[in-house]
């Protein structure tokens, strides 16, 4: 039997104000990340769709979405047994009560505010570990593997003026810093990008879009950390993901955990995935997990807590797809001008 030809996807866990004149890609694209209601942030393309740079009204959560993400039961309204059985707490030590939630959730907030004022232009090496695999939707994960493919970039990170709520501008070179067409990478099933601000939900401003629960302690790296879990809120939520088909946009929630590092209030790792299936869309399931670490970036005065390892884990119709990102090489990103006559 002939092999099916893969459907190419985007993802963007952030926004999708990408530079179009380094990043450009005419195949499906499906970006993964948070938006607002003042501007698409984050969606899916095929081609002939709009560009990510032109200029469009907000998106709206339809009332046929809403209608999908009201009948959701989301991680915070998990019972002891369903918290017991799950595999990213199994070393968990539970809470006793919320109380502890307010301080915790008032210190992250505050240290993200320092992070995003402390933040300065930073490039890094980006390796990227693709795999992907079309077949039977209930292939596992550990199944995948057929087809592989490797890329190296350069990595950069621009903070954006205060109080946007996009807090990032990412971008990708080649190694040298050359613009580069994402579109003559066959092998690049998914374009997956934009973790720096993965915490996004835990600002203070954006906290009251979603539920939180404490539910208790989990060492990582040597670091004890409060777990938190979240849930975006669908009928208040400003900031959401949009999945765009051509001329369709979807409101995509996510729902997830974040270890909370209790001696600084970092956050060392956050897991997000899906708040409801897009069945209708083709959206059968997307994760991301986001390791971050202290690094003193070259040329910069503050440690800040930077992404290290990424893994997105996306289905889309009957296709799998996994990326594995590894960033090193942290340094201070200066531009130059040459003015001619």
């Amino acid at each position: 039997m002939r092999s099916q030809k893969p459907v190419r996807t985007h993802v963007d866990s952030q926004h999708r104000q990408a530079n179009t004149a380094l990043v450009k890609s005419k195949a499906l694209a499906i970006l993964i990340g948070l938006a607002t209601t003042a501007l698409a942030v984050g969606a899916a393309q095929l081609p002939g769709a709009r560009s990510p740079q032109s200029s469009e009204p907000p998106v709206r959560v339809s009332r046929q979405e809403l209608e999908v993400y009201s009948r959701v039961r989301s991680l915070v309204d998990w019972t002891p047994e369903e918290i017991k059985q799950s595999p990213f707490l199994y070393k968990l030590r539970a809470a006793g009560n919320d109380d502890t939630l307010p301080g915790i959730l008032k210190r992250v907030g505050e240290r993200a505010a320092a992070m995003i004022a402390e933040f300065r232009n930073i490039a890094c090496d980006e390796r990227v570990y693709s795999e992907w695999n079309v077949g039977s939707p209930i292939a596992t994960w550990r199944e995948m593997g057929p087809n592989e493919s490797t890329y190296h970039f350069l990595y950069i990170i621009i903070p954006r003026p205060a109080g946007d709520p996009r807090m990032f501008t990412e971008y990708r070179t080649d190694p040298r810093g050359n613009p580069i067409d994402l579109a003559r990478q066959t092998d690049l099933q998914l374009i997956t990008t934009n973790f720096t601000g993965s915490w996004a939900y835990f600002n203070t401003s954006n906290q009251v879009e979603s539920r939180f629960r404490y539910f208790g302690e989990e060492s990582i790296r040597k670091r004890l950390c409060y777990v938190v879990g979240f849930a975006q809120t669908p009928d208040i939520s400003r900031n959401f993901t949009t999945f765009e088909v051509g001329s369709r946009t979807a409101a995509i929630l996510v729902q997830g955990l974040a270890w909370i590092d209790e001696e600084s209030s970092e956050i060392v790792r956050i897991e997000t995935w899906l708040l409801a299936p897009r069945k209708d869309i083709g959206l059968e399931s997307q994760s991301t997990a986001v390791d971050y670490f202290p690094i003193l970036p070259g040329g910069v005065e503050n440690v800040l807590w930077l992404p290290k390892e990424v893994t997105v884990l996306v289905q889309y119709k009957n296709m799998f797809v996994r990326n594995t990102h590894r960033y090193s090489g942290y340094k201070l990103f200066q531009t130059h001008s040459v003015i001619t006559r």
